[in-house]
């Protein structure tokens, strides 16, 4: 479908019409409501050993009291970033799925961005081609991605 569509009244309409849109873009949920998610997010680097694994818990423990479930957690460990993040070049980065209820999203965002520890975060919702590649890496063996 072109980018731009001439509407018979001769109006331009730069996106898509709903229904297409909505087909393109609907995601059917589980019929528990939860989704299963990514979450990869950056400690600073000047933590303690014993911080690193407080904030670590913390954030997992925020997940499970807001009704989520951890399916994997991986501690990827201390590593020098691509560039500076908050004049830092070091961080502890921290990898993990987790199943949640929607809602939980923007609140666990919302705690990572006022958390003072947490240099960067990523969160992505597995689709089914993702969640279809994350259990045949997960049936291959723990640990680190072998891309990394």
């Amino acid at each position: 479908m072109p980018a731009f569509v001439l509407e018979p009244e001769g109006v331009f309409q730069c996106f898509p019409t709903l229904p297409y849109f909505q087909r393109m873009h609907s995601v059917e949920l589980p019929m528990d409501g939860k989704r299963t998610y990514e979450l990869t997010y950056i400690l600073t680097g000047v933590l303690s050993e014993a911080q690193i694994k407080e904030d670590v818990q913390k954030i997992n423990e925020f997940i499970e009291g807001a009704g989520g479930t951890l399916i994997d957690v991986y501690e990827w460990g201390a590593r020098r970033m691509a560039y500076p993040i908050e004049k830092k070049r070091n961080g502890y980065y921290v990898n993990l799925y987790f199943s949640a209820p929607t809602s939980l999203v923007p609140r666990l965002e919302r705690a990572l961005t006022i958390d003072d520890h947490v240099l960067r975060y990523l969160t992505l919702a597995l689709d089914k081609h993702m969640l279809t590649y994350f259990e045949a890496r997960r049936k291959s063996g723990p640990g680190v991605p072998k891309e990394l």
